[in-house]
């Protein structure tokens, strides 16, 4: 029993320590992505237990937003061309740019404690779905209604 025990203890201290990414689901479930998780070679949705997922090393996880996600950013680091009598511009080949996930789709990797999307770490953990946003154009068919008199 102590065995037992003990192994029980490891397998939780062990699957603490390789679980180093989190992903955190927005409160308002309405503008939550559709999470799906890989496991082998197939894609499992992912339900909403708790306000954050644990993803293991390595690991594959799937958004999908029926509008747009919202304001999800990382950064690139842009090579900049310079002139050639700029001299301030070779001491700064390289520049850092923040950019905006634009699709409705995102693949996000757990990579050594950070989330990655397409080789660049995402700069937020908090990811939801751009709100729903109706617009009602109300115009006249011309129909004209005319009375009809019964003989």
């Amino acid at each position: 029993m102590i065995k037992f025990i003990i192994l029980l203890i490891i397998f939780f201290i062990i699957s603490n320590v390789r679980c180093v990414c989190y992903l955190q689901i927005p409160g308002n479930r309405e503008n939550a992505p559709v999470w799906e998780k890989r496991v082998g070679k197939r894609w499992f949705k992912v339900p909403y237990i708790a306000n954050r997922l644990k993803l293991l090393e390595g690991e594959l996880v799937s958004g999908y937003c029926k509008t747009k996600h919202r304001n999800i950013s990382y950064m690139v680091d842009v090579g900049t061309t310079c002139k050639p009598k700029d001299d301030h511009c070779t001491n700064h080949r390289r520049r850092k740019e923040k950019r905006y996930v634009q699709g409705r789709n995102i693949t996000v990797e757990c990579v050594q404690g950070s989330l990655v999307y397409k080789s660049d770490i995402l700069t937020q953990i908090i990811m939801s779905c751009g709100a729903f946003e109706w617009n009602v154009n109300v115009q006249p068919m011309g129909i004209a209604f005319r009375n009809v008199k019964k003989p």
